[in-house]
């Protein structure tokens, strides 16, 4: 009990910036619980400090506030990944994408829909990732994936049609097959599949 009230007595001593410092190794360390305290705790020192007519100038502590927002939403999004239980996983990742609507956040938080068979929720959130990062693979496969767990068929299409292979890219060629064989184009699918370097994608 005593050393634990030390222990909180020395954070209670710490600066927002030392509280911000401890907490960017704790999450590097994956530490998240512990890296969340202290960015909430620094968040409510500046907080407190803005009410007071404290030391931290408005644009410092603006920025401040920036970087723990982007730092408790990594916290959250690498705890829900490694989670295994969806539920937790889904508030995780939700606590993610509410603080920083990034792209793999909200893949992410699309996929674990997808695995709670909340096909529309997913979807919503792969068009959001694809928003944001329009010429990422992985977003608009993503997004593919919610049209077709969704049943929209020719929205399927029109992502597939936007893809322009190249031929150094496997992955390209494959949804490539896959894009005519939606269209009902038989022969130009079956030309990619018959190429020498086709790539199936399957590991033996």
């Amino acid at each position: 009990m005593a050393k634990k009230k030390k222990k909180l007595n020395q954070l209670s001593k710490l600066t927002v910036s030392e509280l911000v410092e401890q907490a960017t190794a704790r999450l590097e360390s994956g530490r998240m619980a512990e890296a969340l305290s202290l960015l909430a705790k620094a968040k409510n020192e500046i907080h407190c400090q803005r009410s007071m007519g404290g030391k931290i100038a408005p644009a410092d502590s603006a920025a401040t506030l920036a970087r723990i927002t982007q730092l408790q939403a990594r916290a959250y999004f690498l705890r829900g990944m490694a989670d295994k239980s969806l539920s937790k996983k889904s508030n995780d990742l939700q606590e993610a994408v509410k603080r920083a609507p990034e792209a793999d956040y909200l893949m992410a938080l699309g996929a674990c829909h997808l695995l709670q068979d909340e096909t529309q929720a997913a979807q919503a959130h792969f068009q959001q990732a694809q928003l944001l990062s329009p010429d990422s693979l992985l977003s608009g496969s993503a997004s593919l994936l919610g049209a077709l767990a969704t049943g929209r068929s020719r929205e399927a299409k029109e992502l597939l049609q936007l893809w322009t292979p190249q031929q150094d890219d496997p992955r390209l060629t494959r949804l490539s097959v896959l894009r005519h064989l939606l269209a009902g184009n038989l022969a130009p699918a079956q030309a990619r599949v018959d190429h020498p370097n086709f790539d199936i994608g399957v590991q033996r």
